[in-house]
């Protein structure tokens, strides 16, 4: 793939970030940000896009879930002992994500997301998430 595209995945990770802040973006951009991703993600994965893949989803477990780590990561299938006990819920879930994806949970970072998903099932950025996740799973 061409170096022009390699710049698109902070992008768009960055246009989802501002949205899931609050700040929005433009209702015609959500489709052109979900076919971008889309577009990037299956067809070129850069090395660290796993690991931004993992921090966004602790990014956004972290503000949509600031105190409901134990029992999201419990009805992920995952053991509560295995999650830090102290800290701020950022750190607490990016660890937690690291784990998932590391193969904590048996469905790994998409398990956990599917979870976040279901408490939150009308949330745009956690959709996209999922159907990421689900669709590099089926490779």
């Amino acid at each position: 793939m061409g170096g022009g595209r390699r710049g698109a995945l902070p992008a768009v990770l960055d246009l989802s970030r501002t949205a899931s802040r609050g700040r929005g973006l433009p209702k015609p951009a959500f489709p052109v940000v979900a076919n971008t991703f889309s577009y990037l993600w299956d067809r070129w994965v850069p090395p660290d896009a796993k690991a931004g893949l993992v921090a966004r989803v602790a990014e956004l477990a972290a503000d949509l879930f600031p105190d409901e780590l134990e029992d999201l990561w419990v009805r992920a299938g995952g053991e509560r002992k295995r999650l830090k006990s102290g800290g701020r819920p950022h750190s607490r879930w990016l660890d937690a994500a690291h784990q998932a994806d590391q193969g904590a949970l048996a469905d790994g970072l998409a398990g956990l997301v599917r979870e976040l998903l279901a408490s939150r099932p009308f949330n745009e950025n956690l959709k996209q998430l999922a159907e990421l996740l689900e669709r590099q799973a089926r490779r």
